[in-house]
């Protein structure tokens, strides 16, 4: 399909997915703030959970570790240790292909 694309094409193509990136992150970005109230909300009035038509909402907690300035080092080192097998070919690799965005020097200006 692409690859009987014209130029045109492609550049309305590039168009639609740059513009449906934006909506997306617009659209997380609401979601996130959406949440925070929510949650706030929920927690105040001490509701685990809320169901509206057939879905159900619930708040979950889970754990964030703060690990030792020791741990922390060691991890530092291995970290340190598999830069070095990159190097010098010991590890090896597979590539994934995706699109990132990048704002243009001409549209950082216009922000």
């Amino acid at each position: 399909m692409a690859e009987s694309w014209n130029e045109e094409q492609y550049e309305q193509e590039l168009m639609v997915y740059l513009e449906r990136k934006q909506l997306i992150k617009d659209m997380q970005d609401e979601l996130k703030a959406r949440q925070a109230n929510l949650i706030q909300y929920m927690e105040v009035k001490d509701i685990q959970a809320a169901a509206l038509d057939n879905q159900q909402v619930v708040v979950c907690r889970r754990k964030v570790w703060k690990y030792s300035d020791e741990l922390r080092r060691e991890t530092n080192r291995i970290s340190h240790l598999q830069r070095v097998e990159q190097e010098n070919g010991m590890a090896t690799f597979s590539e994934s292909v995706y699109l990132t965005v990048k704002p243009t020097s001409s549209s950082e200006i216009e922000e």
